[in-house]
């Protein structure tokens, strides 16, 4: 099984990296388009995750994917 290295989302993007000991470091990364100290979007790490074995691993990028839905700072309701 092949853990996906760097999955791109719409609100940012999750990264996996293996270590040294055979894990998985699984972070999901926020993009943040209105940051309270800048006036320039960036990508905050708000999930992460040691996975055991590559099945964990790759379940756990899937459901970071799922939480990465939209970007911190998007209106949240339609102009009226």
């Amino acid at each position: 099984m092949t853990v996906p290295v760097f999955t791109q989302t719409p609100g940012g993007f999750v990264t996996a990296h293996q270590l040294p000991d055979g894990r998985f470091l699984i972070e999901g990364w926020h993009l943040n388009l209105a940051p309270h100290d800048s006036d320039q979007p960036r990508h905050d790490i708000h999930y992460e995750w040691i996975a055991n074995t590559p099945a964990e691993a790759t379940e756990t990028v899937k459901e970071f994917v799922g939480w990465l839905t939209t970007p911190i700072g998007t209106p949240t309701t339609a102009a009226v």
